[in-house]
C-alpha cells in the first residue's frame, strides 16, 4: 500500500492544516492567517475512511501500491471557504508567504483504489461540519 494523502480528523495536532483551521474558526480569527499564498492544494481524506479502507485492503490480494485519497484537490483558501460556510462567518484571509507551504499540489491518483471497489465515504464538507459540531459540543459545559 502506498498510503493516505492528507488525512484529517478533528483531534490531530494543530501543526496540520485541518485542525489548525478548526482552531482558528472556533476562535473566530479575523483576519484568518493562511501560510503561503493560499493556492497550495491537498487531497483531504478523513481518518475514518483511511482506517476503513486500510482494513479492507488488508483483506485483498493486492500487488503494488494503492493511493488512499479522494482524488479531489482543495486549496487552502478553498478549505477556509468550506469552514467559513459551515461556521457562518466569513473572515478576511491573511496570506503569510514567509511561512513554509510544502508541495504546491498533492492529489491522489485513485485509479487503483477505485478499481478495487474502494471509495471514501466522508466528504470534506461532512468532515468539516462534524468537526465544528464536535468542537462546539466539547466546549459546552455539562
Amino acid at each position: 500500500m502506498s498510503g493516505p494523502f492528507s488525512r484529517y480528523g478533528a483531534d490531530q495536532d494543530t501543526v496540520y492544516p485541518f485542525p489548525a483551521f478548526l482552531d482558528r474558526v472556533a476562535r473566530r480569527d479575523d483576519p484568518f492567517t493562511i501560510w503561503g499564498v493560499g493556492h497550495q492544494v491537498r487531497d483531504f481524506i478523513h481518518i475514518d475512511d483511511v482506517v476503513r479502507l486500510t482494513l479492507q485492503l488488508a483483506e485483498m490480494p493486492v500487488v503494488g501500491p494503492v493511493n488512499l485519497g479522494t482524488g479531489i484537490g482543495t486549496s487552502m483558501l478553498g478549505l477556509l471557504a468550506k469552514f467559513a460556510r459551515q461556521a457562518g462567518y466569513y473572515p478576511q484571509p491573511l496570506l503569510d508567504d514567509e511561512k513554509p507551504t510544502g508541495a504546491e499540489c498533492r492529489v491522489a491518483d485513485t485509479t487503483m483504489m477505485r478499481s478495487l471497489g474502494l471509495v471514501p465515504e466522508i466528504s470534506l464538507e461532512t468532515g468539516v461540519a462534524q468537526a465544528l459540531h464536535d468542537r462546539e459540543h466539547a466546549d459546552m459545559p455539562t
